[in-house]
């Protein structure tokens, strides 16, 4: 599975609940008027969720995929102020962390073998 369709499913996901706000943020960079313009923050997660007064940062990787430098660096410090970040190979370790080892949104499917 890609990165694209993990990422598709997550936010499929929790786009459907109630109880939390996910969202996609780009980074990168658009060429305007000859001039490079850049956008997002280096090493920002693919995805944010939003859950009673608590935030996540999911970063999305197909199998085999591993963070940078930049990427770790802000799971340090999103960890740091006391909130989530989670590398997700799947919808399953995405639902496993934030709904069963952080336990800040539902836990309907900690029970189930993820």
């Amino acid at each position: 599975m890609t990165e694209q369709e993990i990422q598709v499913e997550i936010i499929r996901y929790f786009g459907q609940r109630r109880d939390c706000r996910i969202f996609r943020m780009n980074t990168g960079a658009v060429k305007i008027e000859g001039r490079y313009v850049k956008y997002g923050v280096p090493g920002q997660p693919d995805l944010f969720l939003f859950a009673n007064n608590w935030f996540c940062g999911i970063e999305i990787k197909a199998p085999g995929g591993y963070q940078s430098k930049q990427q770790k660096a802000f799971e340090a410090m999103l960890k740091g102020y006391g909130h989530g970040y989670v590398v997700a190979h799947s919808l399953k370790e995405a639902i496993s962390y934030i709904e069963c080892v952080c336990g800040k949104i539902g836990q309907h499917l900690c029970e189930e073998k993820i």
